[in-house]
């Protein structure tokens, strides 16, 4: 559905890690387990608007997936962004991070299963992300399980007004992400949209 006057999000190989190679129409991110590449998309979520997409990971490393602040510098390694740049779920563990060593909420989510297809929602309405399990449709109860419905999903906080990139990283594994240009596994929640220019 892609198309010269209605694009997809795609990853911003302008933001990319030399050690993370971008394929598959910069939608897959690879990263080379010495270095904790990140990688950015190509479009902003902007504040009052509600976004979901989806990323798969099938093989093993400690990719993490999420949202960084426009606001903040972008830097090419995870490592040098500081408290608060981004809001990000660490696949291996299950925690989640406002940047590469400061651990917002420790067991958040499952860790490490693979493979999985993780839900992203972000409500800047509400300046609240979200995570869950695509393949059952459920969300984070914020306490280590995807058990819960929409409706009483447990999500984290966001600096209020902001705009996000949807951001992330694939240190020593694969990351292939869903904007929207394939059909999704989970259902998005009531008011929330993929990520395209014609959805503003």
């Amino acid at each position: 559905p892609d198309s010269p006057t209605d694009n997809y999000c795609t990853l911003n190989p302008l933001q990319n890690n030399a050690h993370s190679t971008l394929s598959d129409g910069n939608l897959q991110s690879t990263g080379t387990v010495a270095y904790t590449t990140q990688y950015s998309g190509t479009q902003m979520i902007f504040s009052g608007e509600k976004k979901y997409w989806e990323v798969t990971v099938s093989t093993a490393g400690t990719q993490m997936y999420g949202i960084f602040k426009q606001t903040a510098k972008w830097h090419a390694t995870h490592t040098s962004s500081v408290s608060g740049d981004q809001m990000t779920l660490h696949h291996s563990t299950g925690d989640t991070y406002d940047n590469f060593n400061t651990i917002v909420t420790a067991n958040y989510a499952p860790d490490g299963a693979l493979p999985v297809t993780v839900m992203i929602a972000v409500d800047l309405e509400n300046d609240i992300i979200y995570w869950g399990d695509a393949d059952n449709d459920l969300w984070s109860d914020g306490a280590g399980s995807y058990d819960q419905a929409w409706g009483t999903a447990v999500g984290e906080s966001l600096t209020a007004n902001l705009n996000w990139w949807p951001a992330g990283r694939s240190y020593g594994g694969t990351s292939v992400l869903n904007y929207g240009q394939d059909d999704f596994i989970g259902t998005p929640p009531t008011g929330f949209t993929g990520l395209k220019t014609s959805e503003k």
